[in-house]
């Protein structure tokens, strides 16, 4: 009988074995993005509409410092669907840009950037040969005429930018996310007081350590006009404040005399305001003028029409 017992007891091994198989973890996971917190419409740039301003949509997704995927999208789309590898650590960065006074922005890589032509735009994710597009830099490079004149460009182009940051864990996060683009500009309004003659240029350059002669935006107050406000992208928008070189300068009709050169840090939705009294300014006296840096919240929609 003992034989008979232990076949059995070794079937019924073998039998428990079987029924415990090994569990296999899931290669693939599909993801889905909604995107909600842009609404842009035609507002203060004359002589377009909304088929002239379209807004360019950017995605990269990376693993670790890897592309994993990346995309530019010819319109934001309401929602997309990513394929991911399950239970592994992923950072998405997403950009909306509206193009304004342009003709399309171009791929070009140059100085370690890289930009995107509007022809080349596929809408939808490349996943064999992701590179880099600048999801997470607010700076574009875009055509100023219809050619796509690869001389005739400029780097601050009257846009709207909003961004998003998401890092997660493909096996942890929920099948479907709602992702909210946030508004990622910064202003400069410039206000002069007792203006009877000559001009006020505000440069800006951006970064620490740019310093051309004319900066990337340089505006202009001419008398009698009393206030000027521009509107900028942030050049890296998930990097916390940027540093922005910054010159003011006055020139009486006869020469320039500088009241600020200086470097000041920009955030999200912050507007930087300039007040200069050309009251006290006295050439004799060593070139004196009034002049304070204020800080200010942008209102909704300020520059641009945005709901």
């Amino acid at each position: 009988m003992k034989p008979l017992f232990l076949t059995a007891c070794i079937a019924a091994i073998l039998l428990a074995c079987t029924d415990d198989k090994p569990i296999t973890l899931q290669t693939n996971k599909k993801l889905a993005f909604k995107f909600t917190g842009v609404d842009i419409k035609s507002g203060s740039l004359p002589g377009r509409t909304n088929n002239f301003d379209p807004i360019y949509c950017f995605i990269e997704v990376k693993r670790g410092n890897e592309y994993y995927a990346t995309g530019v999208f010819k319109s934001l789309p309401p929602s997309l669907q990513i394929s991911l590898p399950d239970n592994t650590n992923f950072t998405v960065n997403i950009k909306a840009v509206r193009k304004g006074w342009s003709y399309g922005i171009r791929r070009f890589v140059e100085n370690n950037r890289t930009t995107i032509n509007w022809a080349e735009a596929q809408d939808s994710l490349n996943y064999q040969h992701p590179m880099h597009n600048g999801a997470d830099a607010g700076l574009c490079w875009v055509y100023l005429k219809p050619d796509s004149s690869q001389t005739n460009f400029q780097a601050y182009p009257q846009t709207d930018t909003y961004a998003a940051r998401l890092e997660f864990n493909s096996g942890t996060t929920v099948d479907t996310t709602v992702v909210e683009l946030k508004r990622q500009i910064w202003g400069i309004e410039s206000r002069i007081h007792h203006f009877e003659k000559g001009k006020v240029s505000v440069v800006l350059a951006e970064g620490l350590y740019s310093n051309p002669p004319d900066g990337t935006s340089r505006q202009v107050i001419n008398y009698p006009d009393s206030s000027k406000l521009d509107i900028f992208s942030l050049g890296f928008l998930h990097q916390g404040d940027n540093m922005v070189h910054m010159r003011v300068i006055y020139n009486d009709g006869t020469e320039d005399h500088v009241a600020y050169d200086g470097y000041i840090s920009v955030a999200r939705l912050e507007k930087k305001v300039l007040d200069i009294d050309l009251g006290r300014f006295n050439a004799m006296g060593g070139r004196i003028i009034g002049f304070d840096l204020l800080e200010e919240t942008l209102t909704a929609g300020e520059i641009i029409t945005i709901k």
